[in-house]
Protein backbone atom coordinates (compact mmCIF):
# COMPACT_ATOMS: atom_id res chain seq x y z
CA UNK A 1 0.00 0.00 0.00
CA UNK A 2 1.37 3.51 -0.68
CA UNK A 3 3.06 5.41 1.85
CA UNK A 4 3.56 2.56 4.06
CA UNK A 5 6.95 1.91 5.68
CA UNK A 6 7.35 -1.72 5.98
CA UNK A 7 10.44 -3.84 4.79
CA UNK A 8 8.30 -6.66 3.28
CA UNK A 9 7.54 -6.05 -0.72
CA UNK A 10 3.68 -5.38 -0.60
CA UNK A 11 1.79 -6.19 -3.46
CA UNK A 12 -1.26 -4.44 -5.64
CA UNK A 13 -3.69 -6.40 -2.88
CA UNK A 14 -1.32 -5.19 0.41
CA UNK A 15 0.16 -9.06 -0.19
CA UNK A 16 3.49 -9.45 0.76
CA UNK A 17 5.54 -10.57 -2.49
CA UNK A 18 8.96 -10.55 -0.84
CA UNK A 19 9.24 -14.20 -1.46
CA UNK A 20 8.12 -14.72 -4.81
CA UNK A 21 10.13 -15.29 -7.70
CA UNK A 22 11.07 -11.89 -9.61
CA UNK A 23 8.94 -11.22 -12.98
CA UNK A 24 11.49 -12.52 -16.26
CA UNK A 25 12.98 -9.94 -18.29
CA UNK A 26 10.44 -8.65 -20.59
CA UNK A 27 7.16 -9.53 -18.10
CA UNK A 28 4.30 -7.51 -17.49
CA UNK A 29 1.59 -6.81 -15.27
CA UNK A 30 -0.26 -10.13 -16.15
CA UNK A 31 2.84 -11.72 -14.99
CA UNK A 32 2.77 -10.07 -11.64
CA UNK A 33 -0.92 -10.54 -11.51
CA UNK A 34 -0.71 -14.36 -11.90
CA UNK A 35 2.11 -14.29 -8.71
CA UNK A 36 -0.59 -12.32 -7.05
CA UNK A 37 -3.27 -14.89 -7.71
CA UNK A 38 -0.81 -17.93 -6.48
CA UNK A 39 -0.48 -16.60 -3.60
CA UNK A 40 -3.73 -16.11 -3.12
CA UNK A 41 -4.55 -19.22 -3.72
CA UNK A 42 -1.28 -20.49 -1.60
CA UNK A 43 -3.36 -18.85 1.31
CA UNK A 44 -6.58 -20.29 0.91
CA UNK A 45 -5.05 -23.62 0.58
CA UNK A 46 -3.45 -23.10 3.76
CA UNK A 47 -5.71 -22.07 5.47
CA UNK A 48 -8.65 -24.34 4.15
CA UNK A 49 -5.93 -27.45 5.83
CA UNK A 50 -5.66 -25.59 8.99
CA UNK A 51 -9.54 -25.90 9.88
CA UNK A 52 -9.22 -29.48 7.98
CA UNK A 53 -6.75 -30.30 10.64
CA UNK A 54 -8.76 -29.78 13.37
CA UNK A 55 -11.99 -29.62 15.35
CA UNK A 56 -11.45 -26.69 17.84
CA UNK A 57 -12.53 -23.96 15.18
CA UNK A 58 -11.68 -21.15 17.63
CA UNK A 59 -7.98 -22.06 17.68
CA UNK A 60 -7.64 -22.62 13.94
CA UNK A 61 -9.80 -18.95 13.20
CA UNK A 62 -6.59 -17.39 15.48
CA UNK A 63 -3.51 -18.80 13.42
CA UNK A 64 -5.68 -18.02 10.29
CA UNK A 65 -6.21 -14.19 11.08
CA UNK A 66 -2.72 -14.10 11.92
CA UNK A 67 -1.88 -15.92 9.04
CA UNK A 68 -3.97 -13.37 6.68
CA UNK A 69 -2.59 -10.21 8.34
CA UNK A 70 1.14 -11.18 7.87
CA UNK A 71 -0.17 -11.59 4.20
CA UNK A 72 -1.75 -8.14 3.81
CA UNK A 73 0.19 -6.37 6.04
CA UNK A 74 -3.59 -5.23 7.33
CA UNK A 75 -3.93 -3.09 11.27
CA UNK A 76 -5.88 -5.86 12.24
CA UNK A 77 -8.10 -8.82 11.57
CA UNK A 78 -10.85 -10.12 13.69
CA UNK A 79 -13.99 -12.56 13.84
CA UNK A 80 -16.82 -11.99 15.23
CA UNK A 81 -19.48 -14.32 16.44
CA UNK A 82 -23.07 -13.91 17.03
CA UNK A 83 -24.61 -14.96 20.44
CA UNK A 84 -26.76 -17.38 20.13
CA UNK A 85 -27.96 -16.18 24.18
CA UNK A 86 -28.25 -13.12 22.93
CA UNK A 87 -28.09 -10.13 20.41
CA UNK A 88 -24.53 -9.47 20.66
CA UNK A 89 -20.89 -9.57 18.38
CA UNK A 90 -18.02 -11.76 20.21
CA UNK A 91 -14.79 -11.35 19.45
CA UNK A 92 -12.95 -14.83 19.13
CA UNK A 93 -10.29 -13.90 17.69
CA UNK A 94 -7.70 -11.14 16.46
CA UNK A 95 -4.83 -10.43 15.34
CA UNK A 96 -3.04 -6.63 15.27
CA UNK A 97 0.29 -5.41 14.42
CA UNK A 98 0.73 -3.61 17.78
CA UNK A 99 -1.05 -4.84 21.39
CA UNK A 100 -3.02 -7.68 21.76
CA UNK A 101 -6.62 -8.38 22.84
CA UNK A 102 -9.95 -9.22 21.93
CA UNK A 103 -12.07 -6.50 21.35
CA UNK A 104 -15.32 -6.37 23.78
CA UNK A 105 -18.98 -7.86 22.67
CA UNK A 106 -21.18 -5.34 20.29
CA UNK A 107 -24.52 -5.13 20.78
CA UNK A 108 -26.07 -6.24 17.48
CA UNK A 109 -28.56 -3.42 17.10
CA UNK A 110 -25.56 -0.94 17.94
CA UNK A 111 -23.82 1.18 16.21
CA UNK A 112 -20.47 0.74 13.65
CA UNK A 113 -19.69 -0.91 10.51
CA UNK A 114 -19.34 -4.59 12.42
CA UNK A 115 -22.98 -4.66 13.86
CA UNK A 116 -24.44 -3.07 10.32
CA UNK A 117 -22.79 -5.77 8.04
CA UNK A 118 -23.45 -8.60 10.32
CA UNK A 119 -27.53 -7.15 10.09
CA UNK A 120 -27.24 -6.07 6.32
CA UNK A 121 -25.16 -9.26 5.13
CA UNK A 122 -23.46 -7.63 2.85
CA UNK A 123 -19.45 -6.87 2.67
CA UNK A 124 -19.28 -3.03 3.11
CA UNK A 125 -15.79 -1.37 2.68
CA UNK A 126 -15.20 1.99 4.05
CA UNK A 127 -11.76 3.96 3.00
CA UNK A 128 -12.10 6.65 4.88
CA UNK A 129 -13.59 6.07 8.13
CA UNK A 130 -13.97 9.84 9.52
CA UNK A 131 -16.49 10.28 6.86
CA UNK A 132 -18.69 7.62 7.38
CA UNK A 133 -21.31 7.85 8.99
CA UNK A 134 -21.56 4.62 11.09
CA UNK A 135 -18.07 6.11 13.54
CA UNK A 136 -17.05 2.91 13.13
CA UNK A 137 -13.85 2.90 14.12
CA UNK A 138 -12.98 2.50 17.77
CA UNK A 139 -8.72 3.66 17.33
CA UNK A 140 -7.82 7.12 16.01
CA UNK A 141 -4.99 5.25 14.22
CA UNK A 142 -7.50 3.40 11.75
CA UNK A 143 -8.41 4.94 8.50
CA UNK A 144 -10.10 2.39 6.48
CA UNK A 145 -12.20 -0.70 7.28
CA UNK A 146 -13.69 -3.77 5.18
CA UNK A 147 -16.10 -6.39 6.67
CA UNK A 148 -17.75 -9.40 5.38
CA UNK A 149 -20.22 -11.41 6.60
CA UNK A 150 -20.16 -15.15 7.31
CA UNK A 151 -22.81 -16.45 6.21
CA UNK A 152 -24.54 -20.19 6.24
CA UNK A 153 -27.25 -20.11 3.69
CA UNK A 154 -29.65 -16.91 4.59
CA UNK A 155 -28.06 -17.31 8.38
CA UNK A 156 -25.43 -14.79 9.43
CA UNK A 157 -23.05 -16.69 11.48
CA UNK A 158 -20.51 -13.66 12.61
CA UNK A 159 -18.21 -10.81 10.45
CA UNK A 160 -14.69 -11.09 9.40
CA UNK A 161 -13.35 -7.39 9.92
CA UNK A 162 -10.22 -5.45 8.66
CA UNK A 163 -8.74 -2.55 8.84
CA UNK A 164 -5.98 -0.51 8.00
CA UNK A 165 -3.55 2.69 8.58
CA UNK A 166 -4.03 3.94 5.71
CA UNK A 167 -6.73 6.36 3.81
CA UNK A 168 -7.97 3.55 1.25
CA UNK A 169 -5.76 0.98 2.66
CA UNK A 170 -7.58 -2.08 1.14
CA UNK A 171 -7.12 -2.85 -2.23
CA UNK A 172 -9.62 -4.45 -4.06
CA UNK A 173 -7.60 -7.65 -4.47
CA UNK A 174 -6.84 -7.75 -0.70
CA UNK A 175 -10.70 -7.29 -0.50
CA UNK A 176 -11.81 -10.14 -2.52
CA UNK A 177 -8.97 -12.45 -0.93
CA UNK A 178 -10.86 -11.47 2.82
CA UNK A 179 -14.24 -12.06 1.11
CA UNK A 180 -12.52 -15.45 -0.49
CA UNK A 181 -11.58 -16.94 3.26
CA UNK A 182 -14.27 -15.48 5.10
CA UNK A 183 -16.35 -17.84 2.87
CA UNK A 184 -14.07 -20.92 4.59
CA UNK A 185 -14.59 -19.34 7.73
CA UNK A 186 -17.94 -19.32 7.36
CA UNK A 187 -18.31 -23.16 6.03
CA UNK A 188 -15.99 -24.05 8.76
CA UNK A 189 -18.04 -22.54 11.27
CA UNK A 190 -21.47 -23.90 10.61
CA UNK A 191 -19.36 -27.04 9.89
CA UNK A 192 -17.82 -27.27 13.56
CA UNK A 193 -22.01 -26.11 14.60
CA UNK A 194 -23.67 -28.93 12.88
CA UNK A 195 -21.23 -31.76 14.64
CA UNK A 196 -21.39 -29.74 18.27
CA UNK A 197 -25.65 -30.24 17.22
CA UNK A 198 -25.26 -34.26 16.11
CA UNK A 199 -22.90 -34.83 18.84
CA UNK A 200 -25.29 -32.89 21.17
CA UNK A 201 -28.13 -35.20 19.41
CA UNK A 202 -25.63 -38.22 20.17
CA UNK A 203 -24.94 -37.55 23.83
CA UNK A 204 -29.22 -37.19 24.31
CA UNK A 205 -30.32 -39.96 22.68
CA UNK A 206 -27.66 -42.30 24.37
CA UNK A 207 -28.64 -40.82 27.54
CA UNK A 208 -31.94 -42.02 26.81
CA UNK A 209 -31.21 -45.43 25.29
CA UNK A 210 -29.16 -46.16 28.52
CA UNK A 211 -31.47 -44.77 31.22
CA UNK A 212 -34.81 -45.71 29.42
CA UNK A 213 -36.60 -48.29 31.51
CA UNK A 214 -37.83 -50.08 28.58
CA UNK A 215 -35.64 -52.97 27.11
CA UNK A 216 -34.41 -51.73 23.50
CA UNK A 217 -32.01 -53.65 21.00
CA UNK A 218 -30.82 -53.28 17.57
CA UNK A 219 -31.27 -56.95 15.64
CA UNK A 220 -28.72 -57.52 12.37
CA UNK A 221 -30.61 -58.76 9.06
CA UNK A 222 -29.07 -62.10 9.95
CA UNK A 223 -31.14 -61.87 13.54
CA UNK A 224 -27.73 -61.77 15.41
CA UNK A 225 -27.44 -59.07 18.33
CA UNK A 226 -26.01 -55.37 17.45
CA UNK A 227 -26.36 -53.39 20.78
CA UNK A 228 -28.97 -53.22 23.82
CA UNK A 229 -29.32 -51.33 26.22
CA UNK A 230 -29.34 -51.20 30.33
CA UNK A 231 -32.67 -51.55 30.13
CA UNK A 232 -33.23 -55.29 28.31
CA UNK A 233 -29.78 -56.32 30.84
CA UNK A 234 -31.50 -55.16 33.99
CA UNK A 235 -35.01 -56.84 32.38
CA UNK A 236 -33.35 -60.43 32.09
CA UNK A 237 -30.66 -60.25 34.72
CA UNK A 238 -27.73 -59.86 32.18
CA UNK A 239 -24.70 -57.21 32.57
CA UNK A 240 -24.36 -55.62 28.59
CA UNK A 241 -21.59 -57.36 27.58
CA UNK A 242 -23.55 -60.74 27.73
CA UNK A 243 -25.71 -60.26 25.06
CA UNK A 244 -22.24 -59.87 22.60
CA UNK A 245 -23.25 -62.61 19.69
CA UNK A 246 -25.89 -63.64 20.92
CA UNK A 247 -29.26 -64.15 18.23
CA UNK A 248 -32.51 -63.33 18.93
CA UNK A 249 -33.44 -67.11 19.00
CA UNK A 250 -31.34 -67.14 21.89
CA UNK A 251 -33.11 -64.86 23.99
CA UNK A 252 -36.67 -66.38 24.11
CA UNK A 253 -38.02 -69.22 25.76
CA UNK A 254 -37.67 -72.53 24.54
CA UNK A 255 -41.38 -73.46 22.45
CA UNK A 256 -41.75 -69.87 21.27
CA UNK A 257 -39.17 -69.35 19.01
CA UNK A 258 -40.47 -70.48 16.03
CA UNK A 259 -43.69 -67.61 16.42
CA UNK A 260 -40.98 -64.43 16.52
CA UNK A 261 -38.58 -66.20 13.83
CA UNK A 262 -41.00 -66.74 11.56
CA UNK A 263 -42.68 -62.75 11.23
CA UNK A 264 -39.00 -61.35 12.07
CA UNK A 265 -38.08 -63.01 8.83
CA UNK A 266 -40.96 -61.66 7.30
CA UNK A 267 -39.99 -58.40 8.40
CA UNK A 268 -36.55 -58.16 7.11
CA UNK A 269 -37.93 -59.12 3.80
CA UNK A 270 -39.94 -56.28 3.72
CA UNK A 271 -43.11 -57.89 3.85
CA UNK A 272 -43.84 -56.72 7.41
CA UNK A 273 -43.42 -53.31 8.05
CA UNK A 274 -43.50 -53.85 12.19
CA UNK A 275 -45.01 -55.73 14.64
CA UNK A 276 -45.95 -56.54 18.15
CA UNK A 277 -46.20 -59.95 20.52
CA UNK A 278 -46.18 -60.90 23.66
CA UNK A 279 -43.63 -63.55 24.47
CA UNK A 280 -41.59 -64.97 27.11
CA UNK A 281 -37.71 -64.31 26.86
CA UNK A 282 -35.08 -66.79 28.89
CA UNK A 283 -33.75 -65.07 31.88
CA UNK A 284 -29.77 -65.60 32.68
CA UNK A 285 -30.83 -67.52 35.49
CA UNK A 286 -33.45 -69.50 33.19
CA UNK A 287 -36.72 -68.69 34.22
CA UNK A 288 -39.32 -67.66 31.44
CA UNK A 289 -40.28 -63.30 31.48
CA UNK A 290 -43.39 -62.17 30.00
CA UNK A 291 -42.34 -59.72 27.67
CA UNK A 292 -44.35 -57.24 24.65
CA UNK A 293 -41.80 -57.11 22.17
CA UNK A 294 -42.61 -54.75 19.21
CA UNK A 295 -40.02 -55.08 16.31
CA UNK A 296 -39.66 -52.33 13.65
CA UNK A 297 -37.80 -52.07 10.48
CA UNK A 298 -35.02 -49.50 10.07
CA UNK A 299 -33.73 -48.32 7.05
CA UNK A 300 -30.81 -46.16 5.42
CA UNK A 301 -30.36 -43.26 3.74
CA UNK A 302 -31.08 -45.07 0.55
CA UNK A 303 -34.02 -46.57 2.00
CA UNK A 304 -32.55 -50.05 2.56
CA UNK A 305 -33.12 -52.22 5.52
CA UNK A 306 -30.20 -52.40 7.71
CA UNK A 307 -31.63 -53.02 11.47
CA UNK A 308 -34.63 -54.51 13.19
CA UNK A 309 -35.23 -52.04 16.38
CA UNK A 310 -37.02 -54.40 18.98
CA UNK A 311 -38.65 -52.58 21.79
CA UNK A 312 -38.84 -54.48 25.32
CA UNK A 313 -41.75 -54.54 28.34
CA UNK A 314 -41.90 -56.21 30.95
CA UNK A 315 -45.77 -57.57 30.79
CA UNK A 316 -44.86 -60.09 34.26
CA UNK A 317 -47.21 -58.34 36.56
CA UNK A 318 -49.81 -57.69 33.55
CA UNK A 319 -49.83 -61.56 33.17
CA UNK A 320 -50.27 -62.36 36.96
CA UNK A 321 -53.04 -59.92 37.39
CA UNK A 322 -54.24 -61.59 33.94
CA UNK A 323 -53.98 -65.08 35.71
CA UNK A 324 -55.69 -64.19 39.60
CA UNK A 325 -58.95 -62.78 37.34
CA UNK A 326 -58.93 -65.49 35.59
CA UNK A 327 -58.98 -67.63 38.56
CA UNK A 328 -61.51 -65.24 40.28
CA UNK A 329 -63.68 -65.38 37.46
CA UNK A 330 -63.71 -69.05 37.84
CA UNK A 331 -64.70 -68.88 41.41
CA UNK A 332 -67.10 -66.67 40.71
CA UNK A 333 -68.56 -69.12 38.01
CA UNK A 334 -68.05 -72.03 40.46
CA UNK A 335 -69.89 -70.14 43.17
CA UNK A 336 -72.56 -69.31 41.01
CA UNK A 337 -73.27 -72.68 39.88
CA UNK A 338 -73.74 -73.92 43.45
CA UNK A 339 -75.97 -70.65 44.17
CA UNK A 340 -78.08 -72.13 41.41
CA UNK A 341 -77.67 -75.48 42.40
CA UNK A 342 -78.95 -74.73 46.01
CA UNK A 343 -81.69 -72.34 44.75
CA UNK A 344 -82.96 -75.51 42.71
CA UNK A 345 -82.91 -78.02 45.39
CA UNK A 346 -84.52 -75.49 48.04
CA UNK A 347 -87.00 -74.93 45.40
CA UNK A 348 -87.62 -78.58 44.87
CA UNK A 349 -87.41 -79.30 48.90
CA UNK A 350 -90.63 -76.79 49.27
CA UNK A 351 -92.59 -78.13 46.15
CA UNK A 352 -92.39 -81.65 48.06
CA UNK A 353 -92.82 -80.34 51.52
CA UNK A 354 -96.18 -79.19 50.05
CA UNK A 355 -97.32 -82.33 48.31
CA UNK A 356 -95.79 -84.38 51.85
CA UNK A 357 -97.87 -82.00 53.80
CA UNK A 358 -100.86 -82.87 51.64
CA UNK A 359 -100.59 -86.49 52.35
CA UNK A 360 -99.78 -86.13 56.05
CA UNK A 361 -102.78 -84.25 56.43
CA UNK A 362 -105.14 -86.61 54.75
CA UNK A 363 -103.44 -90.12 56.52
CA UNK A 364 -104.07 -88.01 60.18
CA UNK A 365 -107.84 -87.62 58.89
Amino acid sequence: AKGRNHSPTIGEGGEDTSQLPPAADGGDENDSGLRERGSRQAFLIEANEILAATSDVEAALEKIVARLRERTCLTSVSVFLLESSEPALRCVTRSVSQGAGNLPNMDLNGGGLIPWVARAAEPTYVPDVDKDPRQSHRDSAVKSEFAVPLCAGSDVLGVLHVDSDQLDGIRAVTRKLVEQCGFQVAFAIERSELARKLQSSEERFRTIFEQAHLGVALFHLDGKLSVANGGLARMLGFETADFHGKHYADLVYPGEREQGEEKLRLMLEGKLLRFTMEVRLLRKSGDPLWCQVAFSLLRDAAGNPNFALAIVQDISDKKRSELEREELHEQLLHSQKMEAIGTLAGGVAHDFNNVLGVILGFASL
